[in-house]
């Protein structure tokens, strides 16, 4: 057998018959040999693969009766199935969106203004030294700050007190929310599938 053609057909008959029908094996080229086929979800004819198809049934597609499928390993990182039952089942993802719940409890720093005139109820121009209150005499929408030797504002200095009439708000300004990508570092290869064989 001193033909080259002769020595590749031998050899590739070799590798047929030496593969299991059903066998994945990854490949660093784009060659696909004889008796296997590219692992890229394609459906096959139950006749012209009998026991391929009797092996892999409906599992990647096809009726299992007639036809059948083979898996579709482009872009995919394989893991080892845990049971039988398994086999053949996808997940995962290569991007995962965060919501609320993902995120630990953290605090932001916040800033705020108040508006607020510069006269109380009875008059009075907000000088140095008058401090915040709330009056309990006159209309509630009065000025918020007292000022000093005001009698007729009740609530006095250093009292703890609310705001009426004042309203503060706090806004974050909208996110765009965005997919993370969580792909592991990876390398391409060519997986395929033998369909004839033992």
């Amino acid at each position: 057998m001193s033909n080259p053609c002769e020595v590749v057909s031998a050899l590739k008959k070799l590798i047929g018959v030496c593969a299991v029908v059903g066998e994945v094996r990854a490949l660093a080229t784009s060659y696909v040999p004889e008796g296997f086929v590219p692992c890229d979800g394609a459906i096959y004819s139950v006749d012209d693969y009998p026991l391929a198809g009797a092996r892999l049934g409906s599992t990647y597609g096809g009726d299992g009766v007639t036809t059948f499928g083979v898996p579709d390993y482009r872009e995919r990182t394989l893991r080892g199935a845990d049971t039988a039952e398994h086999i053949g089942a996808l997940g995962g993802s290569d991007t995962v969106t965060l919501k609320a719940a993902n995120v630990p409890a953290h605090s932001h720093e916040a800033k705020t203004s108040i508006a607020v005139s510069t006269r109380t109820n009875n008059g009075y121009v907000m000088t140095e030294g008058a401090v915040l209150a709330s009056s309990t005499i006159g209309p509630r929408s009065a000025g918020i700050y007292r000022g000093a030797g005001d009698l007729d504002l009740e609530t006095e200095t250093g009292e703890t007190m609310a705001l009426g009439g004042v309203t503060t708000t706090v806004s974050c300004p909208a996110q765009e929310v965005q997919a993370i990508d969580v792909t592991n570092s990876f390398a391409f290869v060519n997986h395929v599938i033998a369909l004839e064989g033992i």
